[in-house]
């Protein structure tokens, strides 16, 4: 063996500093929580720096493969997920991808079309419509996801019908 090789073990610290928190953060029980600063110091920089968050968008990236997925705490630090958490967290992604897509949909929608080329017209026109059918498959996983994470759905159309009902 060389003299200046090092072999990798328990004691030896990993390179870049977002593998030695993972190394640490494949650890952590489900349901623990972990300081910013605490975690800052494994990662040998400043919590709150763009490098911090890098770092931590990769360890959360590679948590989540190995069935760990963390969660921010605003201004706190990082919780591990439950197992049991993990259908409502799915919920929110969805819920906030949905929101993108119908803002995508309605920009596409409102183009001037009328002003475009006639076959940038008919693109258009076939992406308005493939975009909404995603939008529709899309809404209806959230609401499948949204039954097993036991969130209810609101019903404000049918809460307003009855509040009319109510007033006659």
């Amino acid at each position: 063996m060389i003299p200046d090789e090092q072999t990798e073990s328990e004691d030896t610290t990993l390179f870049p500093p977002w593998k030695e928190l993972l190394k640490i953060a494949s650890d952590w029980e489900y349901g623990s929580f972990h300081e910013h600063l605490d975690i800052a110091i494994v990662l040998g920089v400043d919590y709150g720096t763009p490098k911090y968050y890098e770092y931590m968008t990769t360890v959360s990236n590679k948590l989540s493969r190995i069935g760990k997925r963390i969660e921010c705490i605003h201004e706190k630090g990082y919780r591990v997920l439950t197992p049991e958490e993990y259908p409502k967290a799915a919920c929110e992604d969805v819920d906030g991808t949905s929101r993108v897509l119908k803002r995508g949909i309605n920009q596409i929608y409102d183009a001037p079309v009328q002003k475009m080329e006639h076959g940038t017209q008919k693109k258009i026109e076939a992406i308005t419509t493939h975009m909404g059918r995603t939008y529709v498959h899309l809404v209806s996983a959230a609401t499948e996801v949204k039954e097993l994470a036991g969130i209810q759905r609101k019903q404000k159309m049918l809460s307003a019908s009855a509040t009319k009902k109510g007033k006659e």
